[in-house]
Parts: structure tokens; sequence; C-alpha cells
């Protein structure tokens, strides 16, 4: 009888982590996703926050000034949303700043205010009032809460009851620790070991990557921390994170509000603005001319060239993302032609979670305004940007 050599290999687990793999390529497409989706919006959330600002100063009727303001804080409760988004899902180098941990346990809980709502599921804060800033990447650590909340959502979810997440924070001598419990489900004991592994998950394929808490272990330990989990089943389940209290880096450069002030005064300002979009064009002139502004606009970056060519200009505002010739484009095609004039530029955007928007922003170094903003915050950047042209001229 002939016979036959048969090789068996068993490729489940590669199979199982290639699934994976897709998956967390998933993850890099999201900030892609959310960066073109706020771009879309925070235009016309621009329009709607600035101009209900414009009609709050206007308005001499009480019911037409509290229907304004309601349009008011309603666009700011969008914008809140809109940045959280950003915050989470731009690209972001790890850079560490002076932060309030309990600010960041905030802006993270209120990204997921709603859906724990709707799930029913209670959420308690218990933050020390007295939290002493430290020296940490706000950015990094919203990743770690919103990891950690998503969790315990699931948890009570899985558990079937109408569960409650509770947040604590405390510092004691130079240690903050952060508590985040739950009242879902509960880990298996022999999983507990596993869940800062890479790739572990107990959920099924397509609900989730298992990266989220080894993403998690890596910046807390990152910053020096710890953090670790306890649990038991069908009781629910606790992460604890400690961080080190770090020196504050002091050197802050602020302008005073009397600069601020006596710059906005100052006559014989002129100013250009570039943007497609013609409610914020509408919007930045109306701002622009209360503040003794003689305004040019254009919704084109070639027509921007040539009026420049033309006209000397105290500050150009420029979108970045345009059709045509966008900012990118616009600054070097003005760099070429009248460098000298460089230095007015404040570039305006909602493309901020767009990784070559940013790093054309760190490499030139041009004042940048994100979208959508304030009436108070435009005027916080103008007022800077002309203190510096009043100081060089004296």
């Amino acid at each position: 009888p002939g016979k036959a050599v048969v090789y068996i290999r068993d490729i489940t687990e590669q199979r199982l982590l290639i699934r994976k793999l897709i998956q967390s390529d998933k993850l890099s497409s999201l900030g892609e996703l959310v960066s073109g989706v706020a771009h879309e919006l925070n235009n016309p959330l621009t329009a709607i926050m600035g101009f209900s600002e414009l009609l709050l100063r206007g308005t001499q009727s009480e019911a037409d000034r509290d229907k304004a303001n309601k349009i008011y804080e309603a666009s700011h409760r969008c914008k809140k949303i809109i940045d959280n988004l950003l915050t989470f899902a731009r690209w972001h180098k790890p850079e560490k700043t002076c932060c309030n941990i309990n600010e960041v346990i905030h802006d993270t809980v209120e990204l997921r205010a709603y859906q724990l709502k709707v799930n029913n599921i209670g959420l308690h804060l218990d933050l020390d009032p007295a939290m002493p800033k430290t020296m940490v990447d706000g950015y990094q650590l919203q990743q770690v809460f919103l990891n950690i909340i998503n969790n315990a959502q699931q948890a009570i979810l899985d558990k079937g009851d109408r569960g409650e997440i509770t947040i604590t924070s405390r510092h004691k001598n130079d240690t903050i620790t952060i508590k985040i419990s739950d009242t879902g489900a509960g880990i298996k004991e022999n999983n507990i070991n596993k869940i800062f592994d890479p790739f572990f998950t107990t959920k099924g394929i397509g609900d989730g990557t298992g990266l989220g808490l080894s993403i998690s272990y890596g910046i807390i330990k990152e910053h020096g921390g710890n953090i670790s989990v306890k649990s038991k089943k069908d009781k629910g389940t606790t992460c604890t994170i400690e961080l080190p209290i770090v020196a504050i880096n002091t050197q802050v450069h602020t302008s005073s509000p009397s600069t601020a002030a006596k710059s906005l005064m100052v006559e014989g300002l002129r100013a250009l603005i570039l943007d497609d979009e013609p409610m914020i064009l509408n919007l930045l002139s109306d701002i622009l001319y209360e503040y003794n502004f003689d305004v040019d606009i254009t919704s084109r970056g070639d027509e921007a060239l040539k009026m420049i060519k033309k006209n000397d200009y105290t500050m150009i505002i420029s979108d970045i993302k345009m059709p045509g010739m966008d900012g990118m484009k616009f600054y070097h095609e003005l760099k070429l032609i009248r460098p000298e004039v460089i230095k007015n530029i404040l570039f305006v955007s909602g493309d901020s979670a767009n990784q070559e928007t940013m790093d054309f922003l760190k490499r030139t170094n041009i004042p940048f305004l994100q979208k959508p903003f304030s009436l108070e915050m435009l005027k916080d950047s103008i007022a800077k940007h002309i203190s510096s042209r009043v100081d060089m001229s004296e």
C-alpha cells in the first residue's frame, strides 16, 4: 500500500490575530472619519455661535434675549461634544501640560453622559475639591478614562440590571488616586491577569479590539503611575489609577487685558478674510468692523494673493481646508511673493483632527484658532496679534 506524509498546522490563532489586526486598523480610520464630519459641522456651528452672540448684544426684548441665549447655550453644548470627539480621535503626540485631573474626568464623562443615560446607568462623581494640578497629557488620560467607562458600561449591560458607575478622585502626599467602580457582571478570576494583554478581549468579533486596556496600561506607566483592577463575578469591578503629582512648568505667556484693549483701539487697521464659507466671511466681517478694521473678503486663494500684492493688511485670517487653493498652498505661495506678510496670518479651521493639518501648523508656527470659536476667543486672538504689532512699532 502507498504511504503519505500529512502535515497539519493549527492556524486558529493566526486567523484570530489577523481578524483583530483588521479591527485595530479600523481605529486608525476613525480619526479621519471624525475629522471630516467635525470640519463639516464646525463651519455652520461657528456661525450659529457667533451670530447668536451678536443677537444677544443687540437685542433689547427680554423674550428675544432668552431665545437667543438658548441658541447660544445649545451651540456651546454641541461645541463641547465635537471638542471631546476630536480630542479622543485626533492623532496626538504625548505632551504633558498643567492639568486638573477632575476637569479631565468631567470632559470624559460629558462625552459618555447621553449613552449612559439612555442605558439607564447611573453616574456618581465624588471628586476631591482640593485636587492639585499636575503635569500630565490630558488627551491621553481622557483616552484611559473613556476606555474604562466603556468597559464598565458593557459590564453593566451584560449583567442586565440597572447599574451605576462611581468615579472618585483623591490626593495624598505626592499621589493622585482615581477609582472607577461599576456594579456590572465582573471579571472571571482566570481572566484578571490577562486584561492588560494586547488583543485580549472577552467580547465577540466586531465588538471589541482588546486594545483599550493595554493602551491604557502603557499610558499610565509612561506617566510614572500604576493601574490595577479588582473584580468579583456578578459583584462589579473597580479600576484604580495612581498618578504622581509632578511639578508644574510655570512658563506661561499671556497678554494683559489693558494691552489687549489698547491694541483694538489702534486706527488704520485692515484685514483680509479668506474662507470658502459665506457664513464665516459674514460673521468675521461683522466682528472685525466692530474692532475698527477695514475688511476685504474672498473665498479664493488666488484672489487673496492678488489683493495682498496691491494692499497692506494688518491681519490675514485664512481657513485651511478649502477647495482649489487650500490654506497650506496659500501660505507657501504667499511666502514666495511677500514673505514679510507671513507674520500677519491667523489660521482658522475645523480640521484639527487631520494629522497633515497639525503637522503644518507645528512646522510653520502660525497662530491657529479652532472652529467653532466664541466671539471672546476670536477677540482674544485678534488682540494678541495686534498687541504684538503695536509692541513692535513702539
